[in-house]
């Protein structure tokens, strides 16, 4: 056996550095926010843009604003949903003009003409 050890082979250097560091004394070259933002979109490397949004539009706020959970039998909410869609209204204003109908039916002015008075506000 030999006394001394075997080397690890680093004394010679096989892998040439000089393309993966550069050119030592080059700037590197600077760009504005536009052409990197330019170069993005081209790219396609989807960059967020972070420039603050519009305010976004408020949607016109909803008169049904009192939750009214009521149980139905089985099948009645398709039945208010085929009547909905028929009439192309929302199942809402089904179940309002059932009511008034029914006000009309039994004959309670009273309440007939509070009803009507708050479905047109």
């Amino acid at each position: 056996m030999p006394k001394q050890r075997e080397g690890l082979g680093l004394g010679e250097p096989t892998i040439d550095l000089a393309g993966i560091a550069g050119q030592a004394g080059q700037p590197k070259p600077r760009y504005t926010m536009d052409e990197i933002h330019r170069m993005g979109e081209k790219a396609g490397l989807g960059f967020v843009n972070r420039t603050p949004r519009t305010a976004k539009k408020q949607r016109e706020r909803s008169p049904y604003i009192v939750q009214h959970n009521v149980k139905l039998r089985v099948g009645m909410r398709e039945v208010i949903e085929s009547i909905a869609s028929r009439l192309d209204v929302s199942s809402q204003v089904v179940i309002e003009r059932g009511i008034l109908a029914l006000l009309e039916k039994e004959g309670f002015e009273d309440i007939k003409a509070a009803c009507a008075e708050t479905m047109n506000s």
